[in-house]
């Protein structure tokens, strides 16, 4: 499980756990940046530092949310949150039980993004293609936590969370909201010659030319 906390001035952070330092024993707060920056690293702060209050009262860090994988016990709550968008008029119960034999879903990893309180927000899948490709697929909010930036903070966290296994990882997908949504993490839209599934679009994270086997990897992905 990793904690989303939100900086006194408003940026949003996704906490690592806690070290020592080597020298002094000094307990540190690990973590990584959840916005755009020229520095992708891991930080570590001082505890007592991190969770201090600032000269105006307020906590230097709050904690807003947490991620973590998605267990049996949750799964027909989040995959429910895609019934209106994908159902196709089957009834929730069988839109649901379709995921029992749903190839990406046996194969992939979940995430959800749940509120202090324990309220699920967003969940997301993930399918790794190879040590360095990643799939994103069903990214799906909870009713009425639409437009709240869930999907937001988990799709950042999420790739925070390969990028700490893999800095070079890229992520593949294909949006079924407008690309700008995915734009904003880094993703570009594939050449129209590797569009396979229109009006999905297909993206992939960064800039570099595109590998033959990505070109695959896209045409097969569903």
């Amino acid at each position: 499980m990793w904690t989303i906390y939100r900086h006194v001035k408003g940026m949003d952070y996704l906490g690592l756990g806690e070290a020592l330092h080597s020298e002094e024993e000094k307990p540190l707060q690990v973590y990584r940046c959840l916005y755009d920056n020229d520095c992708a690293a891991t930080w570590a702060r001082p505890l007592g530092m991190f969770h201090e209050q600032v000269a105006s009262g307020e906590p230097r860090f709050t904690a807003i949310a947490r991620v973590r994988p998605v267990v049996p016990e949750d799964e027909a709550l989040v995959l429910g949150f895609g019934y209106e968008a994908w159902g196709q008029g089957q009834s929730r119960e069988d839109f649901i039980a379709s995921y029992a034999s749903d190839r990406d879903h046996l194969r992939g990893k979940a995430y959800l993004l749940e509120l202090p309180d324990g309220i699920v927000v967003t969940a997301l899948n993930t399918l790794r293609f190879s040590r360095d490709r990643i799939g994103l697929a069903r990214v799906a909010t909870a009713p009425g936590q639409q437009r709240k930036g869930g999907a937001t903070l988990l799709v950042r966290a999420v790739m925070e969370i390969f990028r700490l296994e893999n800095s070079g990882v890229r992520f593949l997908l294909f949006s079924e909201v407008d690309p700008g949504f995915y734009a904003r993490f880094g993703f570009v839209e594939l050449p129209k010659a590797h569009q396979h599934f229109p009006p999905s679009v297909g993206m992939i994270s960064g800039n570099e030319p595109l590998e033959p086997a990505d070109v695959e990897r896209m045409r097969q992905y569903f």
